[in-house]
């Protein structure tokens, strides 16, 4: 199991231009890379010899694999490989050129080192010493500069008995349904549109004013709001999880709504993509599974009689009788997936 922490550097104005400069270099040579990977239209092997001399050489493997990554990926989405280039600011280094202590001392060049102090809550020191390091990445974000340390940690033993559906919504962000029948709502749908949409206004006028300065700062603050609201709700969901004695969680794959229109713009706002992620990363913390499923008619399917109803308001309601929230029944339809 991999974990990351992130801390803050504190590094010197003369260690700032070191940083800045690797980071130019990495961005250069991954585009380098992939340049010839699209050129010859395969990945082909690039002597790490050919390489920029200023980046460490284990940074050199890093940069072999994001460019490989990112062309693979290009080649899975079937894009426009002439348009396709690296676009991250930040530079890579694997476990063997750096070591941590009371500071962070980096490779940089092939025999010169950076001293580089840092700081690390308790909780973060207790986190980077619980596990083997392997990576990390430095990058400079809004004048500070962050390191993320990747940690290879032993899988914890698989937890509980019992399997949760949860259905993902807009209005209602998370609803879950346990196999034991419990239902439970998480999150408020109302709280996250007042945000964009209250922003959004904000940012038209700030545009019309040409306020750039303030745009960007706003837009951050918009951004972490939001992604401490999708913190707590996947942080509700799994002690919630954890109560019920919980061994499996199933999640609907939402990917091929993105691509819709109108539905894709609720989506991508809502953060979708995001909150599975923190899902993910904190119920396999916790020893409990992730399972994706096709997300087909689960919010029309009657959980009682199987019959496909389509409703057009909160409600759901079947010929048979049967009456509950629609998002309840995805809920419901998700836990009983598994157990079809």
């Amino acid at each position: 199991m991999y974990l990351t922490s992130k801390i803050i550097l504190h590094p010197t104005p003369q260690q700032e231009i070191t940083l800045k400069s690797l980071i130019s270099i990495y961005k250069n040579e991954v585009n380098e890379c992939l340049g010839k990977f699209i050129s010859n239209k395969k990945i082909i092997w690039i002597p790490y010899s050919t390489l920029n001399r200023h980046l460490p050489w284990e940074s050199k493997k890093e940069v072999i694999k994001e460019a490989s990554k990112i062309f693979r990926d290009g080649l899975r989405r079937k894009s426009d490989s002439q348009n396709t280039h690296f676009k991250g600011d930040y530079c890579k280094w694997h476990c063997d050129s750096f070591t941590l202590d009371s500071k962070l001392n980096l490779q940089v060049g092939q025999q010169s080192r950076l001293i580089v102090e840092f700081y690390a809550d308790d909780y973060q020191k207790q986190l980077l010493s619980s596990g083997y390091l392997t990576s990390l990445k430095i990058e400079k974000t809004n004048k500070k500069w962050y390191c993320y340390i990747k940690i290879l940690k032993p899988d914890p033993q698989p937890y509980g008995e019992h399997v949760m559906g949860i259905d993902l919504g807009i209005k209602v962000p998370a609803v879950a349904a346990t196999s034991t029948g419990k239902i439970r709502f998480f999150g408020n749908g109302r709280q996250v549109r007042y945000i964009c949409t209250s922003q959004t206004s904000r940012l038209s006028k700030l545009m019309r004013n040409k306020n750039y300065g303030l745009i960007r700062k706003m837009d951050h603050k918009w951004g972490n709001r939001l992604l401490s609201i999708d913190h707590q709700i996947s942080k509700s969901i799994i002690d919630f999880a954890l109560r019920e004695n919980i061994r499996m969680i199933l999640l609907e794959d939402l990917n091929f709504i993105q691509k819709k229109s109108d539905s894709g713009k609720k989506i991508s706002s809502w953060s979708y993509m995001r909150l599975k992620s923190f899902l993910e990363y904190k119920a396999n913390k916790n020893g409990i599974k992730i399972q994706i499923i096709n997300p087909y008619n689960t919010s029309k399917r009657c959980p009682n009689c199987s019959r496909i109803n389509i409703s057009t308001s909160r409600g759901y309601k079947c010929s048979c009788g049967y009456k509950n929230h629609r998002d309840v029944v995805g809920a419901i339809n998700i836990c009983n997936y598994n157990l079809s």
